[in-house]
C-alpha cells in the first residue's frame, strides 16, 4: 500500500470516530442572558440548575435564571420512508443459468432513526414488481447529511445499505450499494426526498450494477417539542 494511501487512511480512521463523538456530546446549547452560549449534552435538570456534559466529558452546571433557553443542535427523532420509483436490476441467474435483466416498479418502506445532526440509520423491505420473478430486499443502511445538517429546509445525504435479496424462483443473493439523494424539510416534520440507489450483486457472477431512482416521503415526531418541555417545565422529558 502506497504512503499516500496509508495516510488518508489513518486520518479516517482517527478523525471519523472524533467527529461522531463530538457530535453526540453536542446535542444541546444554553443560551445563557448575557450573550454567552455553551454546546454538550444536558444530563440533569431541576427547578433550579441544569447541568451540561461538556465534550471533554467534563459537567458543568448553570442556574436556570441566568438561562434565556436551551436549544437544539442535532434533532434526534425515529421516522417511518415510503418511496415509490423504478428499478433496474441485472444479475445472473444460477438456476436459469442465464443473465436477467428486469425493468420494474419498486416500492421502498423505511424505518429508521436521525441522530447526532448528520447521521440517519435505517432498516429497510423493498419490493420489485418484476415479472416473472419477484423480488424482494430485506436490508440495513446508513445516510450522513452534507455538507449541513438535517434541520436545514433542503439536505443533500449519501450512504451505504446492504441487503440480503429474495427471488422467487431462484436462488438468493446478497448485494450492496450506495445511494444518494436530496431531501426538503416541511414544517420540521416532514421530508420529501428523491433518491438514486446504485446495487451491485456481492458473490454473483455478473458484478454489473442495478440502479434504482425512488421519490418518497419520510414522517416523524417533531423533536422541537422536547425543547419546548424543557423550557418550559426544568425538567427533562
Amino acid at each position: 500500500m502506497n504512503t499516500p494511501l496509508k495516510l488518508a487512511l489513518t486520518l479516517l480512521v482517527v478523525t471519523l470516530p472524533a467527529l461522531v463523538f463530538s457530535q453526540k456530546l453536542s446535542r444541546d446549547l444554553l443560551v445563557l442572558k448575557n450573550g454567552n452560549t455553551q454546546s454538550g449534552k444536558v444530563i440533569y435538570s431541576d427547578s433550579i440548575n441544569i447541568t451540561l456534559k461538556k465534550f471533554d466529558h467534563s459537567t458543568q452546571k448553570y442556574l436556570w435564571t441566568d438561562i434565556d433557553s436551551v436549544k437544539g443542535l442535532t434533532y434526534k427523532t425515529n421516522f417511518f420512508s415510503a418511496s415509490l420509483g423504478i428499478s433496474h436490476i441485472d444479475y445472473w441467474s444460477t438456476l436459469l443459468y442465464k443473465n436477467e435483466q428486469r425493468t420494474s416498479a419498486a416500492f421502498n418502506y423505511r424505518y429508521g432513526t436521525l441522530k447526532w445532526g448528520h447521521w440517519s440509520r435505517y432498516a429497510e423491505l423493498i419490493f420489485l414488481s418484476t415479472n416473472p420473478s419477484k423480488i424482494q430486499r430485506l436490508g440495513i443502511g446508513g445516510s450522513y447529511y452534507i455538507p449541513f445538517d438535517y434541520t436545514r429546509k433542503l439536505n443533500y445525504y449519501t450512504g451505504a445499505d446492504i441487503n440480503f435479496t429474495i427471488v422467487a424462483n431462484n436462488r438468493n443473493y446478497i448485494s450492496t450499494g450506495l445511494h444518494f439523494g436530496t431531501e426538503y424539510l416541511h414544517k420540521n416534520r416532514y421530508r420529501l426526498f428523491a433518491e438514486l440507489d446504485l446495487q451491485r450483486a456481492i458473490f454473483n457472477i455478473n458484478q454489473n450494477t442495478s440502479f434504482c431512482f425512488m421519490i418518497g416521503i419520510r414522517s416523524g415526531k417533531e423533536f422541537g417539542k422536547y425543547y419546548h418541555k424543557l423550557n418550559s417545565t426544568h425538567t427533562l422529558p
